[in-house]
């Protein structure tokens, strides 16, 4: 017996449930090092400050879930204080 699979179309704004390219490689670089928020290669205040707005934001991008549970919690603070401390 053969399932069938509906494939509608959507019209959601690339960013939200579609996957680009370069949302993919900046996600792919923070889950690498996750304290180098902004992907520029040093670990900084900045990466601090922008993790903080990120976390902070009642719309936090689903990059903000470090720990990818899909829930934004304590722990991916901690997470991200982790990787900091260690660079």
């Amino acid at each position: 017996m053969t399932a069938a699979v509906s494939l509608q179309a959507t019209t959601a704004t690339p960013g939200y449930g579609l996957v680009n390219a370069h949302a993919a490689l900046v996600y792919a670089m923070i889950l690498g090092y996750s304290a180098d928020w902004n992907g520029d290669g040093k670990v900084e205040t900045l990466d601090a400050a922008l993790f903080l707005t990120d976390y902070t934001n009642t719309n936090a991008d689903a990059m903000t879930d470090v720990d990818l549970d899909t829930t934004l919690t304590t722990d991916d603070m901690s997470i991200f204080l982790d990787s900091s401390a260690c660079a």
